[in-house]
C-alpha cells in the first residue's frame, strides 16, 4: 500500500515504523522489517534511504 501514501507519508510513518521493527528483540519482527525495506525503500528519498535504511539494513545484516 505505500504507493498510496507517497513519499511523504512513508517516511513520516512507514519508514519510521520499519526502522522500529529492526530494533525489536524479536527475530521475527526483525526479519519483516527487512522483507518490506525493499517495497517502501521505493516510495522514499533518496536521503531516507541512505541516511535511515542503510544503515539498518547493514546492522541486520550482521543478526543471526
Amino acid at each position: 500500500m505505500s504507493p498510496l501514501f507517497g513519499k511523504d507519508l512513508c517516511e513520516q510513518f512507514i519508514g519510521l515504523e520499519i526502522l522500529s521493527m529492526g530494533e525489536d528483540l524479536e527475530l521475527k519482527v526483525r526479519k519483516a522489517a527487512v522483507y518490506g525495506m525493499p517495497i517502501v525503500a521505493k516510495m522514499v528519498t533518496d536521503q531516507f534511504l541512505e541516511q535511515r535504511f542503510l544503515q539498518l539494513f547493514l546492522k541486520l545484516s550482521k543478526d543471526p
